[in-house]
């Protein structure tokens, strides 16, 4: 079975790629089997720039400008070099999210920092901007954004007045003489979120304003106000916006960038989905999952949600929706194509709780919301996908072919591997955590020179036969248990390419199976129970590839590969890029990749696709960046400590740990 899951954001709470992780989990725990296909959306509202931020493989340029209510706000946009490209989503400089409820007031608000926005991505050298307008707080008709280029708005005695809300019915004259000239020679896209016209009963005020804390004789103003500023752009720029689709758009902002831009209105979630290539990922397809923060009327004019389900629909694909609250009107959204809808809330909670517990919720009733599904599809669902039992991952490999240059002239004829901490090899003690995670199948990648490795996984006969009966045989005791307990397979890495070719070495040994990765140089001690018996336990839940990480210094990121990610639940997140050794201005945060890896069968298929990176290795951050876009990929920041016993000055640590905590060091 294949599931499309395509949520938007839902605002306050979770973003779409939090989102999309939260549904997967649910999924996973009722067909663990299942193809998905995660795709977070956008319609031009909130999340847009990291919905595409991946996909036009841009970079985010941080910058701080005029908050909706004159403070200033962290913002910024995405801009793609290569294609003289800016992306811009309004509600980063004038959003209601960046206000508490109590802070609404749109006779006051601005869009002010939209206008700044603009003007920086033209300072970049952009020829094409695409600007997201959902998700504002402000109600000022785009007069703040063209105040911000250059424009002003004059009351009768020739004043220049504010730009609010609250000044729009005082507009007597525009005035664009001062507009920045480089507009002129820039292509602007304006993707809106909802096609409402300017003016009437489903205009900007009389929808949008109660939504931003207008109250009722405030709506009436607040109308009256954008009919005068429609009335002066006729009068002074010949052009009449009052019923152009998406002019109510963000407090109708959608008509001042028409009117004062020339720019382009288009509907957001048609743009973005093409970017994204919905269509291709509908292919196949058995069901799509879609969410939002509310399902409501406004839904059907142009939400992502729509869009996604009536493109489902016209490929007869059945599209289930979740949401925070479901609103009036929500008997219109079949007409889009959304067959069923569903609350996240599991009871009478409080929007505080819904939003604080939303991941879970999210998870909790995607799960329901799949078995009620499933519940009308068993007679075409493949049997494994009902009745299949959890199988425990049996596998673990370990990647060992490496020269060991940092410890030679010891390394020379003797493996890193088995050098050791205290009186045990740094491999056994890698194999001894596989065991307790029920990983009992071990899988060697050597090289030439590694012969050791395969001696001491072996019983020594003369050896036993040398110490039998001696007080010394006890010290054998933990090998003997592994030699025991596990079954040992090798094979040899024939160049050295990289810990992405030992992997794909390790195919044959491995099969068509999940599978654990241990780098015996990362040594680790989990508190409670081992780092590999807690990524296995992970597993279970969410049955995708994971990746073990660790908070860093930030100036030790060089050494390391770093994630970005979503934050899923404590210490999960669902990753969105990685960074080979990036120096501490360019990592994207302080979360390194150690050496425990679970990694699920499809990875050997990506390994072969991938080139080769710097040097001619086969990188497995690579291949583990297209997992994360093709499917989901997690990154655990794991219970307990890690010595990085590939320095000396770790393997000494290690040492001193383990000596430290020994209860029989100085038995005879």
């Amino acid at each position: 079975m294949k599931i499309v899951i395509a949520p938007n954001a839902l605002k306050g709470s979770l973003s779409a790629h939090a989102a999309a992780g939260a549904m997967a989990s649910g999924v996973y725990r009722v067909a663990p089997q299942a193809e998905l296909v995660l795709l977070p959306v956008a319609d031009g509202g909130d999340g847009l720039l990291e919905v595409l931020e991946e996909v036009l493989q841009a970079e985010r340029l941080p910058l701080t400008v005029t908050g909706p209510l004159n403070a200033p706000v962290s913002a910024g946009f995405l801009y793609c070099p290569s294609r003289h490209l800016a992306v811009i989503e309004m509600a980063a400089a004038a959003g209601l999210a960046l206000l508490s409820p109590d802070r609404y007031n749109p006779l006051a608000a601005t869009s002010f920092g939209v206008g700044e926005l603009l003007r920086a991505a033209l300072d970049r050298g952009a020829e094409r901007i695409i600007l997201g307008i959902g998700g504002s707080a402000t109600m000022d008709g785009g007069t703040g954004m063209a105040r911000a280029l250059g424009a002003r708005f004059l009351d009768q005695a020739g004043k220049e007045l504010p730009a609010d809300g609250a000044s729009l019915a005082h507009i007597s004259a525009i005035r664009l003489d001062g507009l920045d000239p480089r507009l002129g020679q820039v292509d602007i896209q304006v993707i809106y979120d909802v096609d409402n016209p300017l003016l009437g009963e489903h205009g900007a005020a009389r929808v949008f304003g109660p939504q931003k804390g207008a109250s009722p004789e405030q709506v009436i103003l607040l109308e009256a106000g954008l009919a005068r500023l429609a009335d002066v752009i006729e009068q002074d720029l010949g052009q009449d916006v009052r019923e152009l689709p998406g002019a109510g758009a963000a407090g109708g902002l959608g008509a001042g960038l028409r009117a004062f831009l020339q720019a382009e209105l288009k509907p957001g979630a048609e743009q973005v989905l093409e970017l994204l290539e919905l269509k291709q990922a509908l292919a196949g397809a058995d069901l799509v999952l879609t969410a939002e923060g509310r399902l409501d009327e406004q839904t059907c004019h142009g939400k992502a949600p729509a869009v996604v389900a009536a493109r489902a629909r016209a490929l007869g694909i059945p599209c289930l929706a979740v949401a925070g609250s479901l609103g009036p009107g929500t008997d219109s959204l079949r007409a889009t194509g959304i067959d069923a809808a569903f609350s996240l809330c599991p009871g009478p909670v409080s929007p505080g709780q819904a939003m604080q517990n939303a991941s879970d919720y999210l998870s909790n009733v995607t799960e329901q919301v799949l078995r009620c599904f499933l519940a009308g599809y068993n007679s075409r669902l493949p049997a494994h996908l009902n009745q299949k039992e959890i199988t425990m991952i049996r596998k673990c490999l370990f990647p060992a072919a490496g020269y060991g240059t940092r410890f030679l002239p010891a390394t020379k004829a003797m493996p890193k591997e088995v050098m050791p901490v205290l009186d045990k090899p740094l491999i056994q003690y890698g194999v001894e955590e596989a065991m307790d995670a029920g990983m009992k199948n071990i899988a060697i990648i050597t090289g030439r020179g590694k012969r050791a490795l395969e001696d001491h996984f072996d019983i020594s006969y003369e050896l036993e036969h040398q110490i039998s009966g001696t007080a010394k045989e006890d010290r054998l005791e933990s090998i003997r248990k592994v030699i025991n307990e596990c079954t040992f397979a090798y094979t040899r890495q024939i160049e050295m390419r990289g810990l992405g070719d030992a992997i794909l070495t390790g195919e044959t040994l491995i099969g068509n199976e999940p599978f654990g990765v241990i780098l015996a140089d990362d040594l680790c001690v989990g508190n409670e129970i081992g780092v590999m018996a807690q990524m296995a336990q992970l597993y279970e839940k969410y049955r995708c590839s994971i990746l073990a990480i660790e908070e860093v210094d930030p100036q030790e990121v060089h050494k390391y590969g770093v994630i970005a990610g979503n934050q899923l639940e404590e210490n999960i997140y669902m990753i969105s890029s990685m960074v080979e050794k990036p120096t501490a201005d360019e990592a994207p945060s302080n979360l390194a990749i150690i050496g425990r890896y679970i990694l699920t069968p499809d990875i050997f298929d990506i390994l072969r696709r991938t080139p080769p990176g710097k040097n001619g290795e086969l990188q497995i951050t690579d291949a583990l960046q297209t997992q994360a876009r093709e499917n989901m990929v997690l990154a655990y920041k794991f219970d307990g400590r890690r010595f990085d016993c590939g320095s000396v000055a770790g393997f000494v640590e290690a040492t001193n740990y383990f000596y430290a905590h020994c209860s029989n060091c100085d038995a005879p």
